[in-house]
């Protein structure tokens, strides 16, 4: 079943790589407007989109008024918060509907407390040299050999004096553990996002510091690799980086065959699938 292919290239983020690799027909439905994996509330996803939303707007408007998050203008931070919830929350309404306005509204306290856990993590990450940075960066690599445009947003790029910079992934909850984003015993990685997006930083900017995921929820950093991360540069990083391009070379033999009704059975692939009854729906066609 060909898909359209536009630029002649498949595009992929490192969400929809890992759902190709670990079932075909799971990613190609996955493809259809309004799908959404199993057990994703709409409210928890909007609450989450809300967050972001809220903590890039407020840091990009602190660092356009202050340059960087001042310890003794908090309070006046919690203003400037609430001088913005309004039109960020419009748009939030706008794009989920305005069905989610009862939960979004309860959800403000905890977003409230959830924000004022990043500005003192970021008044630490400041200390260590690194600015406010860019929010929502858009990213993008063609792998013509494979037949792959990689692409996605980083929710931010933060710098250094002397240019070094670091990727930031915002994460609602849970960080992805150890075994999802370091190698396995055979080589390889399910979560692509820092990986992904930091090969594509290296290509147009040079060699990252520092990759790292922040739970708002927990108010948690996890570093991926840099100093005190998993690993400890992205020299050290060099198995993940290989396990990126393996992935992607097997993903472009499945982008090349053009079979994406294959199925592929397993926990993993099937346990935020967003169409199992299409699917059981094809194995008996196929049994009949």
């Amino acid at each position: 079943m060909p898909i359209p292919k536009g630029s002649g290239l498949v595009k992929l983020n490192p969400q929809s790589l890992a759902a190709l690799l670990q079932c075909p027909f799971k990613w190609f439905i996955a493809r259809l407007e309004d799908s959404q994996p199993r057990g994703r509330d709409k409210a928890y996803l909007a609450e989450g989109s809300l967050t972001h939303a809220l903590v890039a707007a407020l840091l990009s408007r602190i660092k356009d008024r202050d340059g960087k998050v001042l310890k003794e203008n908090l309070d006046s931070y919690a203003q400037m918060l609430e001088s913005i919830i309004p039109k960020i929350m419009a748009a939030q309404l706008a794009d989920s509907g305005p069905a989610l306005r009862p939960h979004l509204a309860s959800a403000l306290p905890r977003i409230r407390h959830r924000i004022g856990k990043v500005l003192e993590f970021e008044i630490q990450f400041q200390e260590a040299g690194w600015d406010i940075g860019l929010f929502e960066v858009p990213l993008a690599r063609e792998y013509p050999e494979f037949g792959i445009l990689l692409r996605g947003r980083a929710d931010r790029v933060a710098r250094k004096p002397n240019g070094n910079f670091a990727l930031i992934d915002y994460k609602r909850k849970s960080t992805p553990s150890k075994k999802e984003f370091l190698v396995d015993p055979e080589g390889r990685i399910s979560d692509f996002q820092i990986a992904a997006y930091a090969a594509i930083l290296a290509d147009t900017q040079g060699p990252p510091e520092l990759g790292m995921y922040w739970s708002i929820d927990l108010s948690k950093p996890l570093v991926v690799f840099g100093p005190g991360g998993e690993r400890e540069s992205w020299e050290a990083f060099g198995q993940e980086r290989d396990a990126l391009a393996k992935a992607l070379e097997k993903a472009g033999l499945i982008v090349a065959s053009d079979r994406y009704v294959d199925r592929r059975v397993s926990p993993e692939a099937c346990k935020d699938c967003p169409g199992p009854p299409l699917c059981r729906a094809h194995f008996h066609s196929e049994g009949a």
